[in-house]
């Protein structure tokens, strides 16, 4: 697996080689939309994932879970023994096997490979502990389908409406331009995005199946105008190896002045620059992520726009921009 970088704020980005395309593909349901660069998908099962995570994690700090309060719990109560027994154990699981693990660790990324290429290409531990994942998810089905998947796909559905009327709007402008400013062509086009409820943000790019993306219809740092940042953020990350390949070289003689996920709040600054203009010429305000969720300490958000600005602005390279960037917080650290 080759891992590119990983956030724990809100986003985390892989790219992992895969075997060539398998025999027996996973059965990929219907997109709810698509559009020019995403793919909006409310699968079933992904969600279930989802919510199996959600509910490990909250075990294991002995918060709240799904189906314990209201009428998801009503609904819950009245399932059968063997119903209920399979979304306990499940979550069981997932506390104790997958949750422990970051989201771009082998225990929680293998779902998402299967989703994209199919299970054929698993061997040894993989393969196996797919099949367990595998089941333990079919277990607890029928308890997630019934007390609770209508409410949460009634929810993706409301927010793929709405990111997909402002990408009706701003989609071609954003794609035309990010493409100019990571200075590499769309490719794969068009991204699937699985719409979730936990999640926050997150996208991986699979060789070669292509970039897969996970956001979140609830979270709300993703609501509002900040749905398009949350795409755009996302299918940016696959556009980014030339821009990140070059924060690398500027920061490696730099030390520790220069922090270690510099490349990932350039794509904060550089997405959600372009994405505020294009509301600006629109009439409508926005403030990016950046500086909404203050990510990144003052001399880094500080930094950030001196170095970068110019270079959206048509002035000088992207070379130039990051060593600018790079010395500038390097300098600061002195």
């Amino acid at each position: 697996m080759r891992l590119r970088g990983e956030c724990g704020i809100l986003i985390a980005v892989a790219v992992l080689a895969l075997p060539g395309p398998s025999s027996a593909q996973t059965e990929r349901p219907r997109a709810v939309v698509t559009t020019p660069h995403f793919a909006f998908f409310s699968d079933l099962t992904t969600n279930l994932n989802d919510a199996l995570i959600a509910a490990g994690r909250a075990r294991r700090v002995k918060r709240q879970e799904l189906f314990q309060t209201g009428p998801e719990k009503a609904c819950f109560d009245n399932l059968t023994a063997a119903e209920r027994a399979g979304w306990v154990r499940a979550v069981d699981y997932y506390a104790e096997i997958v949750v422990p693990f970051g989201i771009s660790a082998r225990e929680q990324i293998l779902f998402r490979i299967e989703l994209m290429a199919g299970s054929d290409w698993a061997k040894g531990d993989d393969r196996t502990f797919m099949a367990i994942a595998r089941s333990m998810r079919e277990a607890a089905m029928p308890a997630y389908e019934r007390c609770r998947w209508a409410a949460q796909d009634a929810g993706n559905r409301r927010w793929i409406e709405h990111v997909v009327a402002l990408l009706n709007v701003h989609e071609r402008v954003l794609g035309e331009r990010l493409a100019q400013v990571y200075g590499v062509s769309w490719a794969g086009v068009p991204y699937r995005v699985d719409v979730v409820e936990s999640v926050g943000g997150n996208a991986q790019v699979f060789v070669p199946a292509g970039p897969h993306i996970l956001v979140s219809s609830s979270t709300p740092d993703n609501q509002d105008r900040a749905a398009l940042e949350a795409v755009f953020h996302e299918g940016s990350h696959p556009l980014a190896g030339k821009m990140e390949e070059v924060v690398k070289r500027a920061s490696s003689t730099r030390g520790n002045a220069v922090p270690g996920d510099l490349s990932h709040a350039a794509i904060f600054y550089l997405t959600g620059e372009t994405v505020r203009r294009a509301f600006e010429q629109a009439g409508e305000p926005y403030t990016p992520w950046l500086y909404a969720l203050k990510l990144w300490p003052d001399n880094v958000r500080d930094a950030l726009p001196k170095a970068l600005s110019p270079y959206l602005n048509g002035q000088g390279t992207m070379v130039e921009a990051i060593d600018n960037l790079v010395h500038a917080l390097s300098s600061a650290g002195r």
